[in-house]
C-alpha cells in the first residue's frame, strides 16, 4: 500500500523502510506508516515536501534539524523486555533530509524523556518485566546518549530498581528526572561527555514530582503529588522549588501541599500549566471528589489556583478560584 497526499502518491524515494542488517536495533515489524508533510506559510494550500516511514507513531520530540518518533515494542531477541524504536527524520528549510533509526531499552514517561543538544539525543526510560519463571515483577531506570545515527554511545543503567520515570528535564549539558517508588529521588545528571554520563547527585523526598520546568536560572518547579513513606498513599498534591545551581548538590528550598486533591490535567499536558517565572507566578486546575466524609458522594468539584513564589516568602497562595460557581461554564462543568 502507498500512502497519499491529497491525490497524489508519495514518490518511492520518498518512503523510508527501515530493514536492520545484521543488527536487532531496530526490529518494529508492523504495518503502519508515519506520514510526515511541510507546509509553507507562503502557500498554506500546497505541500512543500513529504516522506512516509513504515513505522508506528508514539511520542514525539522536534528539535531545530530534527524530527523524533519514539515507539514502544517488545524486543524480539529476548521477548520478556520492552524496548524503544526512535526514528530520527532530519529536515532543512521545509525538506527532508536524512534519516536513521536506533532503539533503547524500556519505554518513555513522554516526550519530556528525549532531549537533543549538540547532535546527541539523551533519553531516559524505565524498563520493567517478568523474570523468566513469572515469580517476581521488576523495575529498572536507564539514562541512553545516542548519536546522529541512532547508534547508543553512552549509557547508565539499574537505576533506582524497583522504581519509575516519574519526569524529567534537560538543560544543555545536564538532565533531571524523577522515580518513584515510596520516596521521590531526584536524578542530575552530568551530559557534558556522551559517551560517559555521570549521574551527579540524588535527592531523596517525600513525594514524587509528576511536572518538572526550569523556573529561572537555578531553580526547577516541581509538581506531582506527596504521599505517605510507608504506604504510598496520598495525602495531597505538592509543589517543590528546587535549587539546582549547583546540580551535584540539589537542595528542595520549599514545598506547599494542597490536600485532598484528586487530579489535575496539567501533570500530563504541560499546555494547561501558566508559569512566569519573571512574574514569579504559576497557576494550574485541579479537581476534587465529593465529600471526604461520604463515600458515596461522586460530584466532582473544580478549582484554578494561581501561586507566587519568591526567596523570602517561598509558595504564597495568591488565589482559588471554584470554576463550578464562576460562572463560565453554566451547567457544563458535570458533563467535562
Amino acid at each position: 500500500y502507498i500512502p497519499r497526499i491529497g491525490d497524489d502518491y508519495i514518490a518511492y524515494d520518498h518512503i523510508y523502510l527501515p530493514v536492520p542488517e545484521d543488527t536487532t536495533d531496530y526490529t518494529y515489524n508492523g504495518k503502519n506508516y508515519l506520514v510526515v508533510s511541510s507546509v509553507s506559510d507562503e502557500k498554506p494550500d500546497q505541500v512543500s515536501d513529504s516522506m512516509a516511514v513504515i513505522s508506528g507513531a508514539d511520542i514525539f520530540y522536534v528539535s531545530e534539524n530534527n524530527i523524533y518518533s519514539a515507539v514502544p515494542g517488545w524486543n524480539i531477541s529476548d521477548d520478556s523486555s520492552l524496548q524503544t524504536e526512535i526514528i530520527r527524520i532530519g529536515y532543512e528549510d521545509g525538506v527532508f533530509t536524512e534519516g536513521g533509526t536506533g532503539s533503547v531499552s524500556g519505554e518513555l514517561n513522554n516526550n519530556f524523556s528525549m532531549d537533543e543538544y549538540d547532535g546527541h539525543l539523551r533519553v531516559v526510560t524505565t524498563t520493567a518485566g517478568w523474570n523468566k519463571d513469572y515469580s517476581e515483577y521488576h523495575r529498572t531506570n536507564g539514562l541512553y546518549v545516542l548519536d546522529k545515527d541512532m547508534k547508543t554511545v553512552g549509557k547508565i543503567e539499574n537505576l533506582a530498581e524497583n522504581e519509575e520515570i516519574k519526569s524529567a528535564r534537560f538543560m544543555g549539558k545536564t538532565g533531571y528526572f524523577v522515580t518513584y517508588e515510596n520516596t521521590d529521588p531526584l536524578f542530575s545528571a552530568d551530559l557534558s561527555d556522551p559517551e560517559n554520563p555521570k549521574i551527579l547527585g540524588e535527592l531523596k523526598i517525600t513525594g514524587f514530582s509528576e511536572y518538572l520546568h526550569f523556573y529561572g536560572e537555578n531553580r526547577l518547579l516541581g509538581i506531582g503529588w506527596e504521599t505517605d513513606p510507608d504506604t504510598g498513599n496520598t495525602i495531597g498534591m505538592k509543589c517543590s522549588m528546587f535549587d539546582i545551581s549547583d546540580p551535584s548538590d540539589v537542595k528542595e528550598t520549599d514545598r506547599f501541599v494542597l490536600k485532598d486533591v484528586s487530579f489535575c490535567d496539567a501533570l500530563t499536558n504541560y499546555r494547561s500549566i501558566l508559569a512566569a517565572p519573571k512574574k514569579g507566578l504559576f497557576g494550574f486546575a485541579y479537581g476534587m471528589y465529593g465529600s471526604n466524609s461520604d463515600i458515596y458522594d461522586s460530584s466532582e468539584n473544580f478549582y484554578y489556583s494561581v501561586f507566587s513564589f519568591d526567596e523570602e516568602d517561598g509558595f504564597v497562595p495568591n488565589a482559588y478560584v471554584k470554576m463550578n460557581d464562576c460562572g463560565l461554564f453554566d451547567d457544563g462543568m458535570e458533563w467535562q
